[in-house]
C-alpha cells in the first residue's frame, strides 16, 4: 500500500516540475521576441498616414553611452554635446530580429519608431 506522504511527495515533485516548464516557456518568449533572421516588417504601410518626426530636446539618457568606452579593442570618448557636429555616410538599421528586445540603454527597440544612436554623440541627440 502506498503511504500518503509518497503520494504527497510524488504531486510535489509533479508539481513542481510543471512550474518550472511553464516558467521556462514564459522567460524564453520574452527574451527573444524577434526572429532569428532580420527582415523588415510583414505589413505594408502607407506612406501618406506616416507622420513626420519632430526634433525634440530630450534629457541626457542614463543609461546611454558612457564615456569612455571600448568595443573589440578600440576606445570611443562620448561628445559632450551634438552642438554643431555634422557628419554624412551610411546608417544601418534593425528589422524584426531586434524588435521588442532591450537596446543598451535600456529602452525597447521599436522598429515603427524613429530611433538612432551613434558612437560618439550623447544619447539622446
Amino acid at each position: 500500500m502506498i503511504k500518503k506522504t509518497e503520494v504527497l511527495i510524488t504531486r510535489s515533485v509533479i508539481l513542481l516540475f510543471v512550474i518550472l516548464l511553464s516558467g521556462c516557456g514564459f522567460f524564453g518568449g520574452l527574451s527573444k521576441p524577434g526572429g532569428s533572421t532580420d527582415s523588415a516588417p510583414n505589413v505594408t504601410l502607407d506612406n501618406r498616414k506616416i507622420i513626420n518626426a519632430t526634433p525634440k530636446v530630450e534629457a541626457r539618457s542614463r543609461g546611454g553611452n558612457f564615456t569612455p568606452y571600448t568595443v573589440l579593442g578600440k576606445t570611443y570618448r562620448v561628445m559632450k554635446t551634438a552642438k554643431g557636429y555634422k557628419e554624412r555616410g551610411g546608417a544601418s538599421w534593425y528589422g524584426t530580429k531586434f524588435h521588442g528586445r532591450l537596446t543598451s540603454n535600456g529602452e525597447r527597440y521599436n522598429m515603427y519608431e524613429m530611433t538612432a544612436a551613434h558612437k560618439s554623440l550623447p544619447i539622446p541627440t
